[in-house]
């Protein structure tokens, strides 16, 4: 979640600047913003690593974290190279793989 509003601060820099309001993307340059996100979705598949490495068996909702180490690397790449144009596709990505990750804590809930 962090990650999506640091990337929706990026997004409407210019619209910030304008209300005054006081974003990571307003205060430092934008070199720092994209470092910033990198840094956080680095500390998502970390995170996901040490969850799926610390439970004893695998379940649904494993294979959801599994799967996040993937996609997180996989939107690294648009961020490191500071590729706006792509970032309106990165910040939905990560809108859609959070729904996805409700979808599985609900058949985690259901079949576990």
């Amino acid at each position: 979640m962090l990650s999506i509003d640091l990337i929706k601060d990026l997004l409407t820099k210019n619209v910030d600047k304008v209300f005054g309001y006081s974003t990571l993307a307003n205060v430092f340059q934008k070199k720092v913003t994209y470092n910033t996100i990198a840094i956080v979705l680095a500390i998502n598949v970390v995170v996901s690593g040490v969850i799926v490495n610390n439970q004893n068996e695998l379940n649904i909702f494993s294979w959801y974290f599994i799967l996040s180490m993937f996609f997180y690397g996989f939107l690294l790449f648009p961020i490191l190279t500071h590729q706006k144009n792509k970032m309106f596709w990165v910040i939905n990505l990560l809108r859609v793989w959070v729904f996805i990750g409700v979808i599985f804590m609900l058949f985690n809930g259901l079949y576990a």
